[in-house]
């Protein structure tokens, strides 16, 4: 994989250390062979991960299972990187997490002073969104690096220890 200098970077926390990864693929960015195989291997994981759920559910129900209609519709209207209502924060970056509690209050400050309230579906809709705005991502990654550069001893929690890899 190649990279320089001016290769966007984001942020990825490792072990409590952040990190600044290259971010080298953009729209319209040419695969090579393996890419394209890395790419079709998630895709698969991702689908049959979502699918299983579904499955399961339908099961449970004693509903009829999923066809391979219903699978190819899904893959047809799938999208990498876009995670659907419900889908949970457990795997959004500490960027993308601070971007949606930022939008989550900004939209919650002004429905309360207007005095109006939105179902929990909107809600997340919005924070979708307005997270994604280059303002608020941008905000979310001040706060990420304000709280990554507290250290150990800023905590009277005393000396750091070493830590085994």
């Amino acid at each position: 994989m190649q990279f320089d200098p001016s290769t966007p970077r984001a942020e990825v926390t490792i072990q409590g250390a952040v990190f600044a990864l290259p971010t080298p693929f953009a729209a319209g960015h040419s695969l090579t062979e393996g890419e394209a195989s890395a790419m079709n291997q998630l895709l698969a994981e991702n689908v049959r991960n979502n699918v299983a759920g579904k499955m399961k559910a339908r099961a449970e129900k004693g509903e009829v299972q999923i066809t391979q209609a219903e699978v190819d519709a899904y893959v047809a209207e799938y999208e990498f990187g876009i995670r659907k209502v419900g889908g949970g924060e457990a795997r959004l970056t500490p960027v993308e997490r601070e971007a949606n509690r930022i939008a989550r209050d900004r939209i919650s400050a002004a429905l309360k002073e207007r005095n109006q309230k939105v179902e929990k579906e909107v809600m997340a809709e919005l924070v979708a969104k307005l997270a994604t705005r280059e303002d608020i991502l941008k905000e979310a990654e001040k706060r990420v690096k304000a709280v990554s550069k507290i250290s150990i001893e800023e905590l009277g929690l005393g000396e750091p220890t070493a830590q085994a890899a």
